[in-house]
């Protein structure tokens, strides 16, 4: 279950990040290894984001419904997981910020704390997740 939520949140990432990266080197000009260091730390980024959301889901599902879209257009669970999903990007995004604005380091130190965390948030955040999807499967009546 976490694997595909994990690939579902990734296939999502790509279908925007691929687009994104030729369209800012064709459209923009942009360097490309700039371009593709962005989009590579944006994709680990929305791993551990995806982790934050799923985490949030399992702890409050929305069980009863009558029909499909209702458990995620309706689900407060969902709300929490994006809210805190984009503080876990706006830790991030001042970290990079910090480093790139108030430092003489090179532009590379940013790409790379921004790396470091976006590693370390799905080291933390998808071990958490695949131990309580376990919890939950155990408690599930079938």
């Amino acid at each position: 279950i976490c694997l595909g939520y994990l690939i579902f949140g990734s296939e999502v990432c790509l279908t925007w990040a691929i687009p994104l990266l030729v369209g800012s080197v064709a459209v923009l000009g942009l360097p490309i290894l700039p371009a593709l260091g962005g989009t590579v730390l944006g994709l680990v980024v929305s791993a551990g984001m995806t982790a934050a959301m799923s985490i949030v889901d399992m702890l409050r599902p929305k069980l009863d419904w009558t029909n499909e879209a209702e458990p995620i257009k309706q689900n407060i669970g969902g709300l929490a997981g994006m809210i805190l999903s984009i503080a876990l990007l706006a830790v991030i995004g001042l970290a990079v910020y910090f480093v790139m604005a108030h430092t003489t380091l090179p532009l590379f130190a940013g790409y790379a704390v921004g790396m470091v965390l976006g590693l370390a948030s799905i080291g933390i955040l998808w071990p958490l997740t695949i131990k309580k999807a376990a919890k939950r499967l155990e408690s599930i009546d079938c």
